[in-house]
């Protein structure tokens, strides 16, 4: 699934239509985007685990709050995302 479409609700009006998608187009499709958004999440995880300048300085208390927070929140989101993936794997024909 290289090309990256919208589904066809969101073509603009004026265009083509498009075919609709296969169960298995739509299944495929959707876990696309779930890697897609799982892999950003990870990123941003990476983010708050990387070091700042300047070298050796601490958080404020709020900047730790927050980061803390910021990493609880990404870590629910991606169980979420792999708990939608394997309900959609589950139904994959």
């Amino acid at each position: 699934m290289a090309d990256r479409q919208s589904p066809p609700w969101q073509q603009e009006p004026d265009a083509p239509r498009a075919e609709l998608p296969t169960v298995a187009e739509m299944l495929g499709h959707t876990l696309e985007e779930l890697d897609n958004a799982r892999n950003g999440l990870s990123e941003a995880a990476a983010w708050l685990r990387s070091d700042w300048s300047p070298a050796g300085s601490s958080l404020t208390a709020a900047e730790s709050a927050a980061r803390s927070t910021a990493r609880a929140e990404i870590a629910t989101a991606k169980a979420a995302i792999d708990r939608a993936k394997a309900a959609l794997y589950e139904a994959l024909p």
